[in-house]
């Protein structure tokens, strides 16, 4: 509720958005920052945040009830992250509803299944949906609990405050 209300109160050109970290779900990696993106796609294609990818049959590209901004959004990120949004897409998986499912894999591999190597590209993903995001409105991102972070949350934050491009 602490969100909403600051959100209106700064006006249109900024969005808080939070997410929660919870001590029984520290084996589920990037937890809130997959909370936070969810959000963010559920409020760019203001679609049900209950829907999955599997039940969305096109993109905001082409869906024509979608504002042009959602849209234009939606190429962005699409161009932006290009093969990147797989590794994405496995920890916040309704973002195929906004990149459309050419190109996406839908396979059941999920946050916990990101190896060790595959955290770099990871990490260049969610910096590369921040800052789309970010050229449209400004981002503010909320933490909650963070005392009870896994060690991957902890190293993407890390990762995206010490990113001196942003």
């Amino acid at each position: 509720e602490w969100l909403k209300t600051q959100s209106r109160s700064m006006g249109q050109n900024m969005n808080f958005v939070g997410g929660k970290y919870i001590l029984t779900q520290q084996d589920e990696p990037y937890a809130a920052f997959a909370q936070i993106c969810r959000r963010i796609c559920v409020d760019i294609g203001d679609f049900d945040d209950s829907a999955t990818a599997t039940t969305c049959g096109s993109s905001l590209t082409s869906h024509s009830s979608f504002t042009e901004e959602a849209r234009t959004i939606a190429k962005e990120l699409q161009k932006r992250l290009g093969t990147q949004s797989k590794i994405l897409c496995r920890v916040v998986p309704n973002l195929r509803l906004l990149l459309g499912n050419e190109g996406v894999s839908s396979s059941d591999d999920t946050a916990t299944t990101i190896r060790l190597d595959e955290r770099h590209q990871l990490h260049m993903a969610f910096r590369i949906f921040f800052q789309v995001l970010s050229e449209v409105k400004l981002q503010v991102l909320v933490l909650d609990d963070l005392q009870w972070a896994d060690q991957a949350s902890i190293d993407l934050l890390r990762y995206l405050v010490s990113d001196r491009e942003n």
